[in-house]
């Protein structure tokens, strides 16, 4: 073996190490963008139940009276947005990943990460569901 090849074999194995390290990295930082959502998601929870507790329903409920405001941004991953329930005291605190628009990088399989509240129960409940297919994903319901 002479020295061209033995340099052909470790280029490889450094450009398969680079390749698995950058895939790593991707779930790494999406996972972090996801516990961001859920931390902001929970704030919105908040307020959501100062609604509730004033307005004792959430079918009037707008994104302002839990101050988000639907957009993705560059300065953002997700869009934010509130989603009446059926019954009085039900609503989902929605955060969309943005495709376009928000700060790079976007994704390309848009999903939704939400929590579902039931302000009159007290149950509280994360899913998450992909957009094109309304699977589940990162291991919660739809």
């Amino acid at each position: 073996m002479n020295f061209k090849s033995l340099e052909r074999i470790l280029v490889a194995f450094v450009c398969i190490l680079v390749f698995l390290m950058l895939a790593k990295c991707t779930v790494i930082f999406e996972n972090s963008r996801i516990a961001r959502a859920k931390i902001r998601i929970n704030n919105m929870s908040k307020l959501a139940f100062a609604y509730y507790q004033k307005n004792n329903a959430m079918e009037t409920m707008q994104n302002a009276d839990v101050w988000e405001d639907d957009l993705c941004t560059a300065a953002t991953f997700y869009r934010y947005w509130v989603r009446p329930g059926q019954a009085p005291g039900q609503v989902d605190l929605v955060a969309t990943r943005c495709s376009s628009g928000g700060m790079p990088p976007n994704t390309t399989r848009p999903y939704n990460l939400y929590l579902s509240c039931d302000y009159g129960t007290g149950q509280n409940n994360w899913h998450c569901s992909y957009q094109d297919n309304g699977s589940a994903c990162f291991g919660l319901t739809k």
